[in-house]
């Protein structure tokens, strides 16, 4: 099987994962960056990843490496995988929080309270500081934590897995009380980007379900829109897990006021996408697209512009015009 990188976002049932990943593979398999002293980072990682000789190189081609995982950003490591190689597990923001101050409060000995825990800055928005600087559109894999029997079923078909959901690191039962309506509204207010970005993930997981139950290819991917110049860019590929190679088949609807499409542009996603580039993404990066709007008259009587893939309806990006 080809090297993995496991994205352990903290309290999103990520130590879970890890040790059924453990089961599947063998304690050798896997690798881990917890920290230069941590007791969970390997050998290896502290040689070739965090010593003063590291060297990546050296480090991918250790003896039984499948998986690399940490409480690390994705693109710390990023570079070294095959972005289709890449997953992570998110979990709703609010509860994110609050079960990592409960952490905090058993394992560090944190004496705040919940929002002097929350107000600290590397404590906010925590999905979005792990993800920043990788498209996660374009990873093999980002689910939820909600349903943790269906993310190991996912990771077991994308990657060709025996996977058996743990439930491990979770809190104590006596720290379920509720935490009033005004701390709650602040603790939003402090992590608005991860709810947005929780909300787009969440859409996404649910499409790749949908896709799943009608034996559909899951898209994976992202639009760009400069509405100065009218030019609408982006990126669309199936998993290679799927064996298509093909580009994808993408429809372009100009849409009114009223939600009626007014014109329809027939795109495929092959062109190469630079952005991608240093992420090693499928079909040699030959992955994305670019239209001028400009050209098509529709566009000045259109309010909207959203990007479909063909083969099942799957919204790729939506834009006002």
């Amino acid at each position: 099987m080809e090297k993995l990188f496991f994205i352990h976002i903290p309290k999103t049932a990520g130590t879970s994962l890890r040790v059924s990943l453990q089961n599947a593979l063998g304690d050798a398999a896997i690798h881990a960056d917890y920290g230069l002293d941590a007791p969970q980072t390997s050998e290896a990682v502290k040689t070739w990843l965090l010593g003063e000789q590291a060297d990546p190189y050296r480090f991918l081609h250790v003896p039984n490496l499948k998986v690399l995982t940490g409480h690390v950003s994705a693109r710390k490591y990023a570079s070294m995988f095959a972005i289709s190689n890449i997953f992570t597990l998110v979990r709703e923001p609010i509860e994110r929080v609050i079960s990592e101050y409960h952490h905090f409060q058993r394992h560090h000995d944190f004496q705040g309270s919940l929002l002097d825990f929350a107000h600290q800055s590397h404590k906010q928005n925590t999905l979005q500081r792990y993800l920043r600087g990788v498209p996660w559109q374009a990873m093999g894999y980002v689910g939820t934590s909600t349903n943790f029997q269906q993310v190991t079923d996912d990771l077991a078909h994308i990657y060709n897995l025996a996977l058996e959901p743990q439930v491990l690191n979770a809190k104590p039962q006596e720290q379920n009380e509720s935490v009033p309506d005004d701390v709650i509204s602040e603790l939003i207010q402090l992590n608005e980007n991860d709810i947005e970005l929780y909300k787009r993930i969440d859409e996404a997981m649910q499409w790749r379900q949908h896709c799943k139950e009608r034996h559909l290819e899951y898209v994976h991917g992202r639009t760009r829109f400069n509405r100065e110049k009218k030019i609408l860019s982006g990126f669309a590929f199936y998993h290679p897990c799927e064996n298509v190679q093909s580009a994808v088949q993408l429809s372009v609807q100009l849409l009114d006021s009223e939600g009626s499409i007014v014109d329809t542009i027939d795109v495929n996603a092959c062109l190469f996408e630079q952005p991608l580039a240093p992420f090693h993404p499928p079909r040699n990066g030959y992955v994305g697209f670019q239209i001028d709007l400009r050209q098509y008259a529709a566009v000045k009587t259109s309010e909207r512009v959203e990007v479909v893939a063909v083969s099942s309806g799957q919204k790729i990006g939506s834009h006002r015009l």
